[in-house]
């Protein structure tokens, strides 16, 4: 054959070889794309059947209002919409609205607060209620194996969606303390409280229009009220915090 006389047998050899160790990988790659794939439509058919449970959807997947207000809320997710949807803000004061929303965006981890049982009670009772709410999404989570079910888990993943570790603090500063005087509530350092607050700032303003979608002027007028008792002195000043 013509093949065993080419003087380039051994390279045209090589790259054969070559040609099919790609060919086999490629093929590697296409099994483990399909693996994941699968794995990624059973968490989205589980979290459709979340949403249908939770009333986001109907059972043809026409969106309904909680839909509709979970996506003015943008980066948040449905722990902050069952809180809005649950009316669990209504009835609560202005400098209490701000105190549990600051949950929703605090980042601190492991910091000591003083009495938060001074808290009154309509706050420690909407807190109890948050954090009754958001079990029950975990519960579901975990019942349609989004999240894997694992000891002590609920709380774990709770305290990743809801932290109430600055509540006390927010509430104070939106009581118009000083600054200096909310820093002893807590051993949080006086970075993480400004950014809290400010986080919180961009949630109250973004949740303006969740409340007008739903049409609730109460609420509205809750979350302008709290968002304006935040807004004052160093916090919104010009700050290496910032940087």
């Amino acid at each position: 054959h013509v093949c065993h006389a080419c003087e380039y047998k051994q390279k045209h050899l090589d790259v054969i070889n070559r040609l099919q160790t790609i060919d086999e990988e490629v093929k590697v790659l296409q099994s483990n794309l399909s693996e994941d794939n699968l794995a990624f439509m059973d968490e989205f058919e589980a979290r459709r059947r979340i949403l249908r449970e939770l009333n986001y959807m109907d059972e043809t997947e026409n969106a309904l209002i909680k839909a509709r207000v979970a996506r003015e809320l943008g980066s948040a997710d449905i722990f902050l919409c069952e809180v809005i949807m649950e009316n669990v803000l209504i009835d609560l004061t202005p400098e209490e609205v701000a105190a549990i929303l600051a949950a929703f965006v605090c980042q601190v981890k492991k910091v000591e607060i003083e009495h938060n049982d001074t808290l009154p009670e309509t706050l420690l009772d909407a807190m109890d209620q948050v954090e009754d709410l958001c079990k029950n999404i975990i519960n579901l989570e975990i019942k349609h194996q989004v999240i894997p079910d694992i000891e002590g888990g609920e709380e774990l993943y709770l305290k990743e969606k809801v932290n109430f570790d600055l509540t006390k603090v927010v509430y104070e500063w939106a009581c118009q303390k000083d600054f200096a005087e909310i820093c002893k509530l807590t051993d949080a350092q006086e970075g993480s409280i400004v950014r809290t607050i400010l986080r919180l700032d961009i949630l109250l303003r973004g949740l303006t229009n969740a409340c007008k979608v739903m049409g609730n002027m109460k609420l509205l007028k809750l979350i302008e009220d709290a968002s304006h008792l935040i807004r004052r002195d160093i916090v919104f000043a010009g700050s290496l915090y910032l940087e």
